[in-house]
């Protein structure tokens, strides 16, 4: 019971604190709002605020749980003592009777089940590698470590520094419970909106088909940030239609600083500063009406969200919006095929066609993680509404936030539409409010777990059944985290035998905030994917450098020599080590040395490390003059070139220069047999790197290598739990 009481302390404060600052700067701006309204954009606004504050306390290196209680305190405090708690304003026009109880009954009965998931132990994927376990990490270190081994800590987390400051009160599940706290705000946000404008039946209806999407749910009682980023683009398009009603510049500044927050939340909205903009444009446009002061205004306010997270990426991994972009800001964090082999999965999925995504989306929900539900196959209904105003600015929001979809087709990234999407089905099916009905109640009844599981997927991302053993503690959280998380029992492990400060690598550890150290996953990070590869290249045979090209020429004096790409290759330029001769004689390499590559010049190092697991890439498809240069400090006479190259990449027209001219372009190749202790040269390659422990599933490439092999990899196996395996390299 007492995780219980911390759980709804860390969920109460970050509630508390957010909506005072809230409520605190909308009295400061003197807005006209109702009562319904100032608590929606209150708790928003607010946490947008609290957000930006725990970013500078992190720059400062002051993410510490006594100044959290100092700042809810004296957020809390001065929201009493401004009497901001207790709003003066008018109520928003009553609901009808019948649609006020139909949705205080639906709402209530999915809030009794949300709120069991939201409590129960935070075991989602992301939560668990990466939403929580950064969060977790700022909060252990006080502040941004400057993490250049993890992608995911280079996207904005608006959303997870409001985890970092709940998770400092009730740990993982409190994170959880502040996107609870915002998927609570959505159907309100809705229904505020569609009240003002006139539109009562159809605010119930497009409030509830929201709230009760099973993908809105799930992706709402985790820790993870969709909920959040709906919420937070529907109060930005609420704020700019207040702005257009009232005429009232001050509204910019809550919807430029509601656009900004969007991209903090997650980069896809950042479209929102885009739309803002657009609309406030055109609407000084068609009144006639100057655009210098509204457009400073929201674009000072967005920027001021929007460049925290861009100059910590620059200053971090020399990326403003790392991990992507990498063309334009080249680094040694993120390669460019990195980026190319993320973004390709993103936008495949389980190479899901575009004719199967609306049935995935609305119905099936299994290959695109999540469905929205049946009754969003009638989302063609939206169009009715292109007979009122409202309804074409409503679709117009929704074509805007589906621009970045194609781009990531995971059902959950359709959430910044939908709230868009729901209103306008909801205009058209309100003409007749038995449709209406029929709309909602059909939509409740398939939402609700047990119906749901007869016709979607067995394995679709959804809420099951009700979780309140498991949200009391009634069943220990231990317990629970064994049954949900495979990998729970080897976090144990790794927190009782390896030593603070050291790092894992693994393709397959997911759990990342049950357990305190650095994990290296080769799909976060160029390093961490170089670490794996290394390993691989001491048994797989398509990435050994088993292909010997030996370029021969007459003796020449240079000072400087050229490796050069004459023509286009099929895949990336692959290298594994280049040797340089006079007669029989290698010419050995010293400090004087100094080398340059066209193309990913931070690791060309790898070329001339006498080491065949590792390799030097040109990260990009080869290109007729690509090179690398070896600049010897003195002329040194040379008479021969050996490169080496994984066997399946031998594609490569290369040629070799001397000070400018050509020495040869004609090589013989050669396959050569590799070095017999490959396997520990690759453990050896990584200890150098920091890295001193492995952990692999059963069945995972290279797990049984290991298992039979130990003694050849240098390796120990420390620790077994249900089927991963941690192993220290000695």
């Amino acid at each position: 019971m007492k995780a219980v009481l911390y759980i709804l302390l860390g969920t109460g404060l970050t509630f508390g604190a957010s909506y005072s600052l809230g409520a605190l700067l909308l009295a400061r701006l003197r807005l006209r709002l109702h009562r319904e309204e100032q608590r929606f954009f209150a708790f928003i606004a607010g946490s947008a605020c609290l957000s930006s504050i725990i970013f500078f306390l992190n720059v400062a290196g002051l993410a510490r749980k006594w100044v959290f209680v100092t700042l809810s305190a004296a957020a809390i405090a001065a929201g009493v003592w401004k009497r901001v708690w207790r709003s003066g304003a008018q109520p928003l026009p009553a609901l009808p009777k019948f649609w006020r109880w139909s949705f205080w009954a639906i709402f209530t009965v999915f809030t009794w089940l949300y709120l069991s998931q939201a409590m129960a132990p935070e075991s989602s994927a992301d939560g668990v590698s990466y939403h929580v376990a950064l969060a977790a990490r700022y909060l252990r270190e006080h502040r941004f470590p400057g993490i250049t081994t993890n992608i995911y800590a280079n996207l904005s987390e608006g959303v997870e520094m409001l985890f970092e400051f709940a998770f400092a009160f009730g740990r993982n599940s409190a994170a959880a419970m502040v996107e609870f706290l915002f998927l609570l705000s959505l159907p309100f946000g809705i229904l505020s909106f569609a009240r003002r404008a006139g539109r009562p039946v159809a605010g119930v209806v497009a409030a509830l088909l929201a709230y009760l999407s099973p993908v809105v749910a799930r992706s709402g009682t985790v820790a993870y940030n969709d909920a959040a980023g709906a919420v937070v683009v529907f109060a930005m398009f609420y704020a700019i239609q207040l702005w257009r009603e009232q005429q009232d510049d001050r509204w910019l500044a809550v919807a430029g600083m509601l656009a900004g927050f969007g991209y903090g939340v997650k980069y896809t909205l950042g479209i929102g500063c885009v739309y803002a903009f657009g609309v406030v444009a055109w609407t000084c446009w068609r009144r006639r009406k100057p655009m210098l002061r509204p457009a400073a205004v929201l674009t000072l306010c967005a920027t001021a969200w929007v460049a925290p997270w861009m100059v910590k990426n620059a200053v971090t991994v020399g990326n403003p919006v790392s991990p992507f972009a990498n063309r334009l800001f080249p680094n040694p964090y993120v390669s460019v095929a990195f980026e190319d082999d993320y973004t390709s999965y993103l936008r495949k999925y389980d190479n899901v066609t575009p004719r199967q995504i609306p049935w995935e989306v609305a119905v099936h929900g299994e290959r695109l993680a999540g469905l929205l539900g049946p009754v969003f196959l009638l989302a063609p209904l939206a169009l009715v509404a292109l007979r009122w105003p409202l309804g074409r600015e409503l679709l117009l929001a929704a074509a805007v936030f589906l621009l970045p979809y194609p781009n990531n087709i995971g059902c959950r990234f359709l959430m910044p539409a939908l709230p868009f999407v729901a209103l306008a089905m909801a205009m058209a099916a309100e003409v007749w409010a038995p449709v209406a009905a029929l709309l909602l109640a059909a939509h409740a009844v398939l939402s609700w777990p047990p119906v749901t599981a007869r016709y979607t997927g067995q394995y679709a991302w959804r809420i099951t059944q009700p979780a309140w053993e498991a949200a009391l503690r009634k069943v220990p959280e231990d317990q629970y985290l064994r049954g949900a998380l495979q990998d729970y029992d080897i976090g144990v492990a790794i927190e009782q035998n390896v030593p603070p400060g050291e790092r894992i690598l693994s393709a397959s550890l997911a759990n990342q905030s049950y357990q305190r150290r650095e994990v290296l996953a080769p799909y976060q990070s160029t390093f961490a994917a170089m670490m794996y590869d290394t390993l691989l290249r001491a048994t797989q045979d398509d990435m050994k450098a088993e292909a010997r090209n030996t370029f021969r020429f007459p003796a020449a004096t240079v000072r400087r020599l050229r490796i050069a790409l004459s023509a286009q290759t099929v895949l990336a330029w692959t290298i594994g080590e280049i040797r340089v001769y006079e007669g029989e004689r290698e010419v050995a390499r010293d400090a004087l040395w100094r080398l340059r590559a066209s193309a990913n010049p931070w690791y060309v190092q790898k070329a001339f490390d006498n080491s065949l697991v590792t390799m030097w890439s040109s990260d990009v498809r080869g290109a007729a003059g690509m090179f690398i240069d070896i600049d010897f400090g003195r002329p040194v006479k040379v008479d021969r070139v050996a490169v080496y190259e994984p066997r399946t990449l031998t594609d490569a027209m290369m040629r070799i220069e001397g000070d400018g001219r050509l020495l040869s372009k004609d090589w013989d190749q050669e396959m050569v047999p590799l070095p017999p202790r490959m396997r520990r040269a690759a453990t050896e390659e990584l200890k150098v790197n920091g890295v001193g422990w492995l952990v692999f599933r059963d069945g995972e490439f290279k797990a049984d290598d290991l298992l039979t092999r130990y003694a050849q990899w240098g390796v120990k196996q420390v620790a077994e739990r249900n089927g991963y395996r941690l192993w220290r390299i000695e």
